[in-house]
């Protein structure tokens, strides 16, 4: 299964000249790469870019969901590159949406030239579950297993995914806890396996506290889930965030990870990490405004 929003795209670009909006700052020269998942009020899937120093919107059109979702949630596999060459080629994926009182499940079948790059997009959604509307935001793990939904009663459930792409099932499997409802922003980061077991890596805001936190939450006993703060303060007003971006400082060669977030008055922001995988944030440095107004609705990947 693909996910298109997937395909970041290069950017090179001098950000030590923006402006912070972060917790800390730096300079430096980068090449950096950074994407944001959105859809427009019409309904079409969108995602901003950033490229050699400029911000643009590429639209998945010219078909259209028929509705804006209040959430989506993209599959993340262990590896999503493909080649293309030759003649256009027809992509599929499958990914999720709120939609009222619905879970969707959308099917995407992009035709992309030899190149790659989109040509046209069209879309097919079904209902997978109603009365849904208690359910504010969601993400998936990897592979596709399963579904962690934060509700309005504060709760963090995880359901389990089943069946075909397409005509996918949805079982509720756990609650992870209770207390979750001042998480503002979530998005699955990465996986991880101890001595055989596995866990799904969420980063989160706080949007009461402004923490940014990490929940380390195991897929077979996720009650047993780890909340580990990265930084303490700054975070709280983000609508969406996610470790959607990578850097390269082209004077020393350092490669960093990315984290990039949209706030509530839609500025596209983008962050520095030198190790995403280190459970720290000591090492967390602001790169400054890559859009100071982004207008579709962003969504945490």
């Amino acid at each position: 299964m693909l996910t298109s929003m997937r395909v970041l795209v290069a950017a090179a670009a001098t950000l030590g000249a923006l402006a912070p909006s972060g917790p800390a700052q730096a300079r430096g020269s980068l090449e950096c790469f950074a994407e944001v998942p959105g859809v427009t009020p019409r309904g079409v899937p969108t995602t901003f870019t950033y490229d050699d120093g400029q911000a643009t919107s590429v639209n998945r059109g010219p078909d259209d969901l028929g509705y804006q979702p209040r959430d989506v949630a993209y599959p993340h596999e262990v590896s999503e590159s493909r080649r293309f060459g030759g003649a256009p080629t027809q992509v599929t994926s499958h990914w999720f949406t709120l939609s009222g009182d619905q879970l969707r499940e959308v099917t995407e079948v992009d035709r992309r030239d030899p190149r790659g790059l989109l040509l046209a997009a069209e879309y097919r959604t079904h209902v997978v579950r109603r009365n849904w509307a208690g359910v504010r935001q969601m993400s998936i793990g990897q592979d596709r297993d399963h579904l962690y939904v934060l509700t309005n009663t504060d709760q963090l459930l995880q359901y389990r995914l089943s069946g075909q792409d397409g005509n996918t099932t949805v079982k509720l499997a756990a609650t992870v806890g209770i207390g979750f409802g001042t998480i503002g922003a979530l998005a699955y980061a990465r996986t991880v396996i101890d001595d055989g077991a596995r866990s799904d890596v969420f980063l989160a805001t706080d949007a009461d506290s402004g923490e940014l936190v990490e929940l380390t939450i195991p897929t077979d006993d996720p009650t047993a889930y780890v909340r580990t703060v990265l930084a303490a303060e700054g975070w709280g007003e983000l609508r969406a965030v996610g470790r959607t971006a990578s850097c390269l400082n082209t004077r020393s060669g350092r490669s960093y990870d990315g984290i990039v977030g949209v706030d509530l008055d839609g500025r596209v922001l983008m962050w520095t990490d030198r190790d995403a995988a280190d459970g720290v944030g000591d090492d967390i440095v602001s790169r400054g405004v890559l859009e100071a107004d982004w207008r579709p609705m962003a969504y945490s990947d």
